[in-house]
């Protein structure tokens, strides 16, 4: 009996303290449960005869992971524009030319700093709205790699100067003062001296400035029977291409001599010159100089021979006088563009009033 009994208190203790045990394991987890942060997401509940299991999705809320955004490596190296300073009047819209190397095809964006003075396009083609300073940026689309173009939208005076019978060991020169000034000319080029300078001819057309065509062999046109205009024209072309990528897009007859046989094969437009400095009579640099200040004028089209130093000393000179009075040179087709004026091809053009 004292055995029995004492077996009874034991088997009593024994399962006291685990219903301690159950009880206290059930209260903990059912604090652990109310203080963890559960996702309000989708949840299921699974119901068995015993007990009620709750299964979660793991796409978390309070406890959301952020996940760094991978970084974009620009492929664009360098960007370089053609101008770092672009001027132009209200109303009026000039190309900035972005050079860079892309082989994955990041791609560039344009952006301007204050739109309400200049606004840029996707293509950066700057319009001014209203007089005053702002800045133009150029960059890779990872921002990583950019460049900028100071632009002042004021009252400027357009004009073109233009050089022919290059190029030639001068040339070089000519085309480092233009960008100097940001300024660009339309160089009428004779085929045959074109791949011997083939290098400075690009960089003049990298910096914005115009090619076109002065034949191949600087011939008097109409003296030519038609075949042999054509491939004066032809092989101008040709070489203008292999140098800069595409072909001239104006021609200038070698001594302004032109007829209908020779209108009607050109493909692009004629340009004459309204102003002829005689700079290849009179090779004297304040000559040339003095010729270039008092023949500025707006739409004006200047006539000049890169073919010469004293023509490209003399007109050096002349631009920081040309610069202070508040003339922008352009080239022949901006020129008449910036007028709303249409070149057509074939037909002979003087000036652009």
């Amino acid at each position: 009996m004292e055995i029995f009994m004492k077996k009874k208190f034991l088997k009593t203790l024994c399962l006291t303290a685990l219903g301690i045990f159950i009880c206290s394991t059930i209260t903990m987890a059912e604090e652990i449960t109310t203080s963890a942060v559960i996702p309000e997401t989708s949840t299921t509940v699974i119901s068995t005869t015993d007990t009620t299991v709750a299964s979660t999705t793991n796409t978390p809320t309070d406890a959301t992971i952020v996940k760094k955004k991978p970084k974009i490596k620009s492929t664009i190296k360098k960007i370089s524009l053609n101008k770092t300073v672009l001027r132009l009047n209200k109303k009026d819209s000039r190309s900035l030319k972005a050079l860079y190397t892309d082989k994955k095809k990041e791609g560039i964006i344009w952006v301007s700093k204050n739109p309400s003075i200049a606004k840029v396009n996707k293509k950066g083609v700057v319009t001014g709205k209203k007089k005053g300073t702002t800045y133009v940026y150029c960059m890779s689309k990872s921002k990583k790699v950019k460049a900028k173009c100071k632009v002042v939208v004021g009252n400027f005076k357009y004009m073109a100067v233009t050089f022919d019978d290059g190029p030639s060991p001068y040339t070089k020169k000519l085309v480092d003062s233009l960008k100097k000034y940001n300024y660009n000319s339309t160089f009428f080029v004779v085929g045959q001296y074109v791949t011997a300078k083939k290098s400075v001819l690009k960089e003049s057309f990298n910096n914005g400035n115009e090619i076109g065509s002065h034949s191949y062999d600087h011939a008097k046109l109409t003296s030519l029977s038609e075949s042999d205009i054509k491939s004066e024209f032809n092989k101008t072309k040709s070489v203008v291409k292999s140098a800069i990528g595409i072909y001239p897009t104006l021609i200038r007859p070698p001594y302004g001599s032109f007829n209908d046989t020779v209108s009607k094969l050109a493909d692009v437009p004629m340009i004459y010159w309204s102003v002829d400095t005689l700079d290849w009579k009179n090779r004297n640099v304040n000559y040339v100089y003095k010729e270039i200040i008092k023949s500025a004028d707006k739409g004006e089209i200047i006539l000049l021979h890169d073919s010469h130093p004293t023509s490209v000393d003399g007109f050096i000179k002349a631009l920081p006088e040309l610069n202070k009075k508040g003339y922008e040179l352009v080239t022949v087709s901006e020129l008449f563009k910036l007028n709303k004026k249409n070149l057509k091809p074939g037909t002979m053009y003087y000036n652009c009033y």
